[in-house]
């Protein structure tokens, strides 16, 4: 249901609504090919809704709401292979997958976007006291034959004259058709954990994330380079209580995060720097 929620006193605001319905629907078949390892195919249909910035749906110029936004389509399709040993203390899956998804863009239509992609994990727990988990992860989000409409180099471009007054002129140029990255993601990440607790109760934890480059625009004019964190812990568990601290990005990287992986826009926000968390957890 929408209604104008600022209008003059004595107008008639507009109003409109609309029931709509979304489709999920999903399968899957698993075979075990040996006693340690199994297979498994999975297919994932499901239509979602094109929400505006803040959760908002907007209106036509007709004053109705376009239905083409609540039927965004995505096919998934994915296989992988999972492997057990040492009676589960060694675990290994791998996995690929191809998913077609739509990418809705400010002001601008959505684009069709199909997305390649695989991950493999490793998980190792020899003990009670030891866990280790690797995992790697490689996307390849491609726009093909699209247009996609990225922001232009310079937002102070909204204040220059002779049109520019700083009251939202448009500062978006639409690319001519080609393929193209879907800008924010990185296509190569990389993530490692280690768990280790002596028997007394105390212990101590590693983590590290690692992002290949980043493209901040549709062609890549603006690039994040590769990036790392790294995390430390330690902590100390007794009956039902666990006092921990972490010192997180120990090293001080100053790393980079995306505003908007929808728009190609150049524009991004500094990561935290080193922190100290500290964490006191009682369990019922």
């Amino acid at each position: 249901n929408f209604i104008d929620p600022v209008h003059p006193p004595g107008f008639n605001p507009v109003t409109a609504n609309t029931t709509q319905g979304l489709i999920n629907v999903n399968a899957n078949v698993t075979y075990q090919l040996f006693p340690w390892a199994t297979a498994y195919f999975t297919y994932d249909y499901s239509t979602s809704s094109t929400d505006g910035q803040g959760g908002g749906y907007s209106l036509g110029t007709d004053n109705k709401f376009d239905n083409p936004d609540f039927r965004n389509g995505s096919d998934l399709y994915e296989g992988g292979i999972k492997f057990s040993f040492f009676d589960g203390k060694l675990y290994m899956g791998t996995a690929g997958f191809r998913q077609t998804r739509s990418i809705p863009q400010e002001a601008a239509p959505t684009l069709a976007e199909t997305i390649w992609g695989g991950e493999a994990e490793l998980n190792f727990q020899p003990n009670r006291n030891f866990y280790m988990t690797l995992s790697y992860s490689y996307l390849d989000p491609v726009l093909a034959g699209q247009a996609p409409s990225q922001k232009d180099s310079s937002a102070f471009n909204t204040f220059a004259p002779p049109v520019g007054n700083g009251s939202g002129v448009a500062n978006t140029v639409t690319l001519p058709l080609g393929n193209y990255l879907q800008p924010g993601i990185p296509r190569q990440l990389f993530n490692a954990n280690l768990n280790y607790v002596f028997d007394c109760g105390l212990g101590f934890s590693f983590g590290a994330v690692v992002t290949s480059p980043i493209n901040l625009t549709f062609g890549g004019s603006v690039v994040i380079p590769t990036q790392f964190t790294l995390n430390a812990g330690v902590f100390y568990r007794w009956k039902n209580v666990e006092l921990r601290v972490d010192v997180l990005n120990f090293t001080n990287q100053q790393n980079w995060a995306v505003v908007s992986t929808n728009n190609g826009t150049n524009q991004v926000y500094p990561e935290m720097p080193l922190q100290v968390l500290g964490t006191v957890r009682v369990k019922f």
